[in-house]
């Protein structure tokens, strides 16, 4: 049986840090991080000032991208207001 390295990972997600054992690259993560932060400030800027609602629109769009196969937040930026509107 193969062992698994644990890493530690940093995650900066509005306005906390936490810090994650990841097995792999931590990078992945942290960069993982970086793009939810940035889809919640999205969030965030479109009026919603409620953290759990900012929390659980974040998870609905990025459980919309997994379902329709979108990789990077970044090709689907157009479509988070979208979302975001239908609140």
């Amino acid at each position: 049986m193969r062992e698994t390295a644990l890493r530690l990972a940093m995650a900066s997600c509005t306005p906390e840090t936490h810090f994650l054992v990841v097995s792999g690259d931590p990078s992945e993560m942290e960069h993982a991080a970086e793009e939810v932060d940035e889809l919640m400030t999205t969030i965030a800027k479109a009026g919603n000032n409620d953290s759990t609602r900012i929390a659980v629109l974040a998870c609905l769009h990025l459980q919309d991208r997994l379902r329709t196969g979108f990789a990077s937040p970044t090709t689907e930026r157009r479509k988070c207001p979208r979302l975001i509107n239908q609140s």
